[in-house]
């Protein structure tokens, strides 16, 4: 789960030579050339956001939610675990 959060800030500071992004109506779209990671995330008008994360040369997936009233962060991991972080990133 910190490895997902710690990618997910990764690329969202990564140069477009290494991870190509596109939005368009609340949904961005991206694909990381270094891990052959793409993720999709969508964000609603109340601040709502979710993730979902594929790498087609391990065939793993991943996903999480962000709550826009609570900051409250889950999701399932490649393994299928789910976990749950809060905003002070207390992590269960």
């Amino acid at each position: 789960m910190k490895t997902i959060l710690a990618t997910l800030a990764a690329l969202s500071l990564a140069s477009s030579a290494y991870a190509g992004c596109t939005s368009s109506f609340g949904t961005t779209r991206c694909y990381d050339y270094n891990t052959g990671n793409s993720y999709r995330t969508t964000t609603d008008s109340f601040g709502n956001s979710r993730t979902q994360g594929f790498n087609a040369q391990t065939g793993s997936s991943w996903s999480q939610r962000t709550s826009g009233a609570t900051g409250r962060t889950t999701g399932y991991d490649a393994d299928g675990n789910y976990w749950s972080c809060d905003r002070r990133g207390n992590c269960y």
